[in-house]
């Protein structure tokens, strides 16, 4: 190989490397970029506890529904929960409700 040859390789290798960090940064951008590790990790029936414990101290408590979307008022609306834990992670919430038992009722993930 000619030495013209090695260094084209090692540009274009470079070039695609920054252009893939640079589309990954602009997604994280886009998308608030910032997933709750443990959101996969809280199931329906699990104790305020339990879920303390996977996802630490929520951003808010209320009780009222914070998402304003219909569909998902909707479905919030015909759960049994009466009390909201909301993450905040970004562009990204995640709505933890409640029942009058202190177990979850029902999930969901969304925007604000």
């Amino acid at each position: 190989m000619k030495k013209n040859s090695i260094g084209r390789t090692v540009f274009l290798g470079v070039g695609l490397a920054v252009i893939a960090v640079l589309a990954y940064l602009v997604w994280q951008h886009f998308t608030g970029g910032a997933e709750h590790p443990n959101w996969e990790k809280v199931h329906f029936g699990h104790s305020r506890e339990q879920v303390l414990e996977r996802m630490g101290e929520p951003s808010d408590e209320t009780p009222e529904f914070p998402l304003r979307r219909p569909k998902e008022r909707a479905e919030a609306d015909n759960s049994r929960a009466v009390t909201w834990l909301i993450y905040r992670r970004g562009n990204v919430t995640y709505v933890i409700g409640l029942a009058k038992d202190g177990r979850v009722a029902h999930l969901v993930r969304g925007g604000p």
